[in-house]
């Protein structure tokens, strides 16, 4: 029973908050604007993921970073080896 306890005991915050959090949207205590109900988004999450536009829109956000990812590394490298190789190089592009 001690054992139980223990393990349950960090549980309790995170668990209290979730359930405040659910019944002050659920009376009108929080705007569904502003803060929407815990189950309100677990229900949108299961509706987007059932759909496949959750991973689609996932998909679309990891192509665009790791486009980002390679133009940024792509110009840093450049810059860089023109840094590296180029004395006046460094001395224009790498004032600061």
């Amino acid at each position: 029973m001690r054992r139980a306890l223990s393990a349950l005991l960090p549980w309790l915050l995170p668990i209290g908050l979730l359930l405040a959090w659910e019944i002050a949207a659920r009376t009108g205590l929080l705007s569904s604007r502003i803060l929407p109900a815990p189950s309100a988004t677990a229900f949108a999450f299961w509706d987007t993921l059932r759909s496949g536009a959750l991973a689609h829109h996932v998909w679309v956000s990891t192509q665009r970073a790791l486009l980002g990812l390679a133009i940024g590394g792509s110009l840093g490298f450049a810059l860089g080896l023109l840094n590296g190789v180029f004395p006046v190089a460094e001395r224009v592009l790498d004032s600061s």
